[in-house]
């Protein structure tokens, strides 16, 4: 017999109340990943509008060391969907960003113009330059949602950086950061519980929360009365025990399958790392391979730079 579906890993729906000052306030509150849109061309004025939010986003010294490539094409969506775990959403989407750390535009700009040149090697500005991403992504979301359209990130898109910059024909000094899928949503996507601030934000320094007060404020988002459940199967079971197994040993797989059997159900948390997300992917997704992907791409800031010799 074959399991029945799991419910979602986003969460609990919950929607936003109250009075905002303003549509943008509210706009930040209320907002969802849209997942479901209409076959529905996104209008040349409207596109231009949020690619203009993106534009205008800030970057370290106003350089700007970005790029943003439109996938519209059926085929060329389709094979990035498949790159992308199969979401079956960016085939669907009209339209797919994929945001790229661009250092190349920079190094020709200083090749051309007789400046000196070595963030290719710098591990500080590529780790600015990857920030950026995220910065150009949550712009175009916003701009997009403030327009009647729907938005979702799509995170895998990171981890298979290496296809997909073969897929888009990057070259040396662009490297892929964030993907963004836009269209019209068939229905507003809901609003997720998420963590209040007191659980997120440390006046002055960093505090860990007692052991008994975070569990608390990951059961009140993620077990509010309500949630679904991952029920206990034993293909489930078998599957977090394997991933335990693979990365912390026989005994944490026991004591894992067994927290899940205490419990009546597999909790979100195992879910997540332990059938989801899963923590032993690492195994096959390697640093090392990631890297060999940045030097691939002309970042080697992994290394230390090296000057020519005559000029010590």
């Amino acid at each position: 017999m074959s399991e029945t579906p799991m419910p979602t890993h986003h969460g609990v729906e919950e929607p936003v109340k109250g009075a905002f000052p303003n549509k943008t306030i509210e706009l930040l509150h209320k907002r969802g990943s849209c997942r479901h849109f209409q076959d529905k061309k996104i209008p040349e004025e409207t596109l231009d509008l949020i690619l203009g939010a993106a534009v205008h986003a800030p970057s370290a010294g106003n350089l700007q060391a970005f790029s943003i490539i439109k996938i519209e094409e059926k085929d060329r969506k389709e094979k990035l969907m498949k790159l992308c775990g199969n979401q079956k959403f960016i085939a669907e989407a009209p339209l797919n960003l994929v945001i790229c750390v661009d250092e190349r535009r920079n190094k020709r700009w200083a090749q051309l113009d007789q400046a000196p040149y070595t963030a290719d090697y710098s591990n500080f500005w590529f780790l600015m330059d990857y920030q950026l991403t995220g910065i150009i992504g949550q712009s175009l979301c916003i701009a997009a949602d403030s327009l009647g359209l729907g938005s979702c990130y799509v995170g895998n898109a990171t981890a298979m950086a290496g296809p997909i910059a073969e897929l888009l024909e990057l070259p040396e000094g662009v490297f892929v950061g964030t993907l963004v899928s836009i269209g019209y949503p068939i229905e507003r996507p809901p609003t997720m519980k998420k963590h209040l601030p007191s659980t997120l934000v440390h006046d002055e320094r960093y505090q860990d929360l007692p052991d008994g007060e975070l569990l608390r404020v990951c059961h009140e988002k993620y077990s509010a009365p309500g949630a679904p459940r991952v029920e206990i199967t034993e293909g489930r079971l078998k599957r977090l025990y394997q991933t335990c197994l693979r990365v912390h040993g026989e005994e944490f797989a026991e004591r894992s399958v067994a927290h899940a059997r205490s419990l009546g159900f597999i909790s979100p948390i195992q879910r997540y790392f332990g059938l989801h997300y899963r923590a032993d992917l690492v195994l096959s997704m390697t640093n090392s391979n990631y890297l060999r992907v940045l030097e691939k791409q002309g970042f080697s800031i992994c290394k230390d730079y090296e000057p020519p010799k005559h000029n010590r």
